[in-house]
């Protein structure tokens, strides 16, 4: 089974989201690679505490696009998990590959999601 195979398979099961909680430990493990711990963790505690017990399936579809597997056919991800990711990319700029970085502003920009206006 695939890392994000397990996820959505526990995020199927779990109902709460925390940082702290299984879900949460398992969002930070399977995307700090690309994103680095920090920014992961803070990732998790922010759409944690949007979305609570909803959070598990838009993690899985965040860490998917973080992952480079992320389905357009298949998965959704709304404006507000979008400027999450977004954030999160820009704010571990400095600390993760370049190649990784390139990556993801390519997916982010293919999607319309790179100039977003922020609040």
């Amino acid at each position: 089974m695939r890392p994000l195979d397990h996820f959505f398979s526990l995020a199927d099961r779990e109902e709460l989201c925390s940082p702290e909680g299984r879900l949460g430990r398992e969002f930070v493990k399977l995307i700090a690679p690309s994103l680095g711990e920090a920014s992961a963790l803070d990732l998790c505690v922010r759409t944690c505490a949007r979305l609570g017990d909803k959070a598990g399936f838009a993690l899985g579809n965040m860490a998917a696009f973080l992952l480079g597997e992320f389905d357009d056919r298949t998965m959704v991800l709304d404006d507000a998990d979008w400027d999450e990711i977004r954030e999160s990319i820009e704010d571990a700029a400095d600390h993760i590959d370049l190649t990784t970085l390139t990556c993801l502003m390519d997916g982010l920009l293919s999607r319309g999601r790179l100039n977003q206006e922020k609040p």
